[in-house]
């Protein structure tokens, strides 16, 4: 690799790798978990599931529960399965329902 007097040429190797351009896609558009009411904690609500078409680490999904309910549940970052972090009733389910919606 020639480049005039004084100058000293360098092969460098330039790698390409997968960037995060998919996002997560889950399997159904729509989950809907039951309990029974005073439900044990720990109790299983339902497991979402997604892919992600990325590769390698770009390509893992990692799960995590947000709003104003989520400190209720609990969910496997890598499996999905979502679990009641308490005993939920049924009434005081509803009231709070009542009052969000006012």
């Amino acid at each position: 690799m020639g480049c005039g007097i004084g100058c000293d040429g360098r092969l460098v190797t330039v790698a390409v790798g997968d960037v995060n351009d998919h996002a997560p896609e889950f399997a159904r558009s729509l989950y809907v978990g039951e309990l029974i009411e005073n439900n044990y904690v720990g109790a299983r609500v339902l497991a979402v599931t997604a892919a992600d078409a990325d590769v390698a680490d770009n390509g893992r999904v990692r799960y995590e529960l947000r709003g104003a309910d989520a400190a209720k549940f609990a969910v496997d970052p890598d499996s999905g399965e979502i679990t009641a972090t308490e005993s939920l009733d049924r009434e005081e389910a509803a009231r709070c329902a009542r009052q969000s919606a006012s």
